[in-house]
């Protein structure tokens, strides 16, 4: 209400009221401090309510008041994730959720059977070319000491011929003339003479220096052929290690990724393990981590204090932010469009256990104890604020210098005082019934189900590669438990005899031709032509032996100990092809299992504590307690968290579980899982009913001790289905109001 209008309004009472206010200019009663501390000029100050109009009003008092936030929060480990740099066919774990690991140990391994084929034909072609080798300076060391004794031979001949050496020439001893000698020439000439053996001489050296050259071509060749072959089987066992996923650190698995994986939550033998992908995680419980919404860096760095709540005890942390948006969306991108931020918790850390719940408080801005008035008593006019401030019985227009707010109260730096009262949109008002803050025990309830997992699992599959195979009887169901060696399925094969005739012939000629190169009587020239014949007829043997053996096949057996998961895609019928390596049944080892359990809210965390209940066979209802071992959403990427955890229990409560599928007969049987979660000891309990949540805080009515009802706000930590916690505001025993 503006001064013009109240005194068009007031026209009749005008010198009353400047009556008034001019003894109150005179003698400063009740404002001297504000005129001081505001330096107003009269003009600032008017009087606008006659007495006896009726008004809302709160007094002036002393409050803290709150900018802040807080954040849901797990305590977890640090967890590191791992994937292959190649795609391979999965074959089993390694190790499984909540097991101990060492650094450099295999998490999983991949389907060797194709390296280790390649591996072996490969080392055989080195082992080859290494005899070959060795045959060839075996020959060479022959060759070359014959040559070496027939030119020592030489030589010594051409010694003893060159002292039986007439002169070549005769000299004249009158004229000097010279005449070839014929004793030089007979010689010279003669058979197995000096120019006989001298020719012999040159070219054994001839055939010394091709030795020597063509050692050195056949070594270098060699040298170069082997090192190539060598550094092919290198790669082929690199890529063999690679199919073996290793742990990077100490710690204990918490999780396993399913990859592309059929049914969406274990890898299974047989499936494709994807690259670029990770597969398995390892955790480090020493390493604790305090997870929650992402906090940016220009929310961190402007606060005046961050700290960590874990079950009602302050912990002080420390925070990295992301320091560029490209990180961002790029790790962004690899949660699935979620990103969590990590405190580290520092100081005396021994009372956190991992899945404690945990509250972020990110203070932006506090004030304690200050004047407040409620922030619908200011009128804004340009940049200044004023309120309807009370004197004697009649309100005065009174300009206020303000401080911070909230969403319902104001602190006042000056112009207005403790116990001053002011005019408002509406009055404090409350019911005759009151609640205390207490002390005690947070927690909330999740319910949630999980059926029974089973990471050693394996196709049984059709035995038979050579011929037809047709089912005649299936002896199994779902959840069957069975035995190593128990028949599955009755089968009948046909087999292709126009193929082992053939087989068979080939067998018989190559034994042939190997009867005709040992008769030969020249072992050591067709050494090689006889051991490749007879790898040949080993081969043509085991082939026959296999397509006898399939064709003899009647039934199908387990491999293993354990229970009939499922069977094939569809149901079998009689006489149906069983093409070769066809799926038959899936069979579970019940030995190890865990209990997967749906994350609803993603409240389960690594080291939560849950509590199952289940029917025995007999339908006796039982209550056991297990350990969550997988981490959870905040911990983990989006590929390998899929909104589940992990439990283990004991084994006995496993297998009298698993007794409980057989009786129902289904694979799928859920069992009831519950588990206290964002529990906090020992807080301030503050009842929902007493609570106003106004904006981004909560109020309620404190009831003081001269009987004045005044809004307090508390900065809460969270809440369960009865009760807030207030973490500061509000003290133990303290009167609240309900409307």
């Amino acid at each position: 209400m503006t001064v013009r209008r109240e005194r068009q309004r007031l026209a009749g009472v005008k010198k009353r009221l400047c009556l008034v206010l001019a003894c109150v200019v005179l003698t400063g009663t009740g404002c001297g401090q504000r005129q001081e501390a505001a330096q107003w000029k009269p003009e600032d100050v008017e009087l606008l309510e006659p007495v006896g109009v009726s008004q809302s009003y709160e007094t002036a008092a002393r409050r803290n008041l709150y900018d802040a936030q807080t954040f849901y929060a797990q305590v977890c480990p640090y967890v590191e994730e791992y994937q292959l740099n190649g795609s391979f066919v999965f074959d089993r774990y390694g190790a499984l959720p909540g097991e101990q690991v060492k650094k450099g140990d295999a998490l999983l391994h991949s389907d060797y059977k194709a390296f280790d084929d390649q591996i072996e034909s490969m080392e055989k072609s080195i082992a080859a070319m290494d005899e070959d080798y060795r045959e060839f300076l075996e020959q060479d060391r022959k060759s070359r000491e014959k040559a070496l004794a027939d030119q020592q031979g030489y030589a010594k001949v051409l010694q003893t011929l060159e002292k039986e050496k007439p002169e070549e020439f005769l000299t004249d001893a009158l004229t000097g003339e010279q005449t070839r000698n014929p004793a030089y020439d007979q010689w010279y000439n003669k058979p197995y003479g000096y120019r006989d053996f001298d020719s012999r001489y040159h070219q054994v050296c001839q055939t010394i220096l091709e030795l020597d050259e063509a050692l050195k071509e056949r070594t270098e060749l060699y040298e170069l052929d082997r090192e190539y072959a060598l550094l092919c089987l290198e790669r082929v066992k690199e890529d063999r290690k690679r199919g073996t996923l290793s742990s990077g650190m100490d710690g204990y698995v918490a999780g396993v990724g399913a990859g592309n994986s059929y049914y969406g939550d274990l890898l299974r033998q047989g499936d494709q393990a994807p690259s670029g992908m990770p597969l398995a995680a390892v955790c480090d419980p020493s390493r604790l981590e305090i997870r929650s919404q992402y906090l940016t860096k220009y929310a961190y760095q402007n606060a005046e204090e961050v700290y960590a709540i874990v079950g009602g005890k302050r912990y002080e942390v420390e925070y990295m932010p992301i320091e560029t948006a490209e990180e961002y969306e790029k790790k962004k991108e690899e949660n699935g469009g979620t990103v969590y931020g990590v405190f580290y918790p520092v100081g005396d850390t021994q009372d956190l256990k991992l899945g404690d719940y945990a509250v972020i408080v990110v203070k932006n801005k506090t004030r304690e104890n200050v004047v407040t008035i409620p922030s619908d008593a200011l009128v804004k006019e340009g940049k200044d604020y004023y309120a309807y401030v009370m004197e004697g019985d009649a309100y005065v227009y009174t300009k206020v210098e303000v401080g911070m707010s909230d969403s319902m109260y104001t602190e006042i730096v000056s112009g207005i005082e403790e116990g001053d009262r002011v005019r408002t949109q509406k009055a404090v008002t409350a019911g005759g019934e009151t609640v205390k803050v207490t002390r005690g025990r947070l927690c909330t309830e999740v319910s949630t189900t999980g059926t029974l997992l089973y990471p050693y699992t394996e196709w049984v599959t059709n035995p038979v590669k050579y011929g037809t195979c047709y089912l005649v009887k299936s002896l199994f169901h779902a959840q069957q438990a069975v035995k190593k060696g128990d028949v599955l399925a009755e089968i009948r094969v046909v087999p292709d005899q126009a193929e082992i005739d053939r087989k068979e012939m080939q067998l018989r000629r190559e034994k042939e031709r190997l009867q005709d190169l040992i008769e030969e009587g020249n072992e050591e020239e067709n050494k090689k032509l006889i051991a490749a014949k007879q790898e040949t007829i080993k081969e043509l043997e085991e082939l026959l032996a296999d397509m006898k053996a399939d064709a003899a096949t009647t039934q199908i057996v387990a491999p293993r100990d354990g229970i009939i998961r499922r069977s094939y895609y569809y149901e079998l019928t009689e006489n149906e092809i069983l093409s070769p390596d066809m799926g038959v049944c899936l069979i579970s080892d019940q030995q190890v299992m865990y209990l997967n359990v749906e994350n609803k809210d993603n409240q389960l965390a690594y080291g939560s504590t849950v509590t199952v209940k289940y029917k025995d066979k007999n339908q006796v209802s039982h209550l056991v307690e297990g350990k969550v071992v997988t981490a959870g959403a905040m911990s983990l990427s989006a590929s390998m968290y899929e909104g589940k955890v992990l439990v283990k229990l004991s084994q006995e409560d496993f297998a009298a579980m698993a007794e409980a599928e057989e009786e129902r007969y289904a694979s799928v049987y859920s069992f009831q899982v519950t588990a206290e979660v964002r529990v906090m000891e020992d807080v301030l309990l503050v009842p929902k009913e007493a609570v106003a949540v106004i904006g981004k805080n909560c109020y309620v009515k404190v009831k003081l001790e001269t009987g004045e009802i005044q809004y307090r706000s508390f900065l809460a930590g969270g809440a369960d289905g009865d009760n807030y916690w207030a973490m500061e505001g509000l003290t133990e025993g303290m009167e609240l109001c309900l409307d």
